[in-house]
């Protein structure tokens, strides 16, 4: 897998308000992670759904999810 960082704005999609983060982009990942207070606080996304992540270390994790 390659990783590189980049400078990626996050919004909801709506024309709402756009926050940018500097990121590190796993590109064989599916999603992308955000702190949710970050998404609360700047975008104004809340989470719809919780969905379980399995880690490269093997933990499984349940973590809300939102979309932007």
């Amino acid at each position: 897998m390659e990783a590189f960082s980049a400078r990626a704005g996050v919004s909801g999609g709506d024309g709402g308000k756009t926050h940018w983060v500097d990121a590190l982009v796993d590109a064989g990942a599916t999603y992308g992670v955000i702190p949710a207070s970050m998404l609360r606080e700047h975008v104004g996304i809340e989470p719809t759904t919780r969905l379980t992540f399995t880690f490269a270390s093997g933990e499984r994790r349940e973590l809300p999810v939102g979309e932007a």
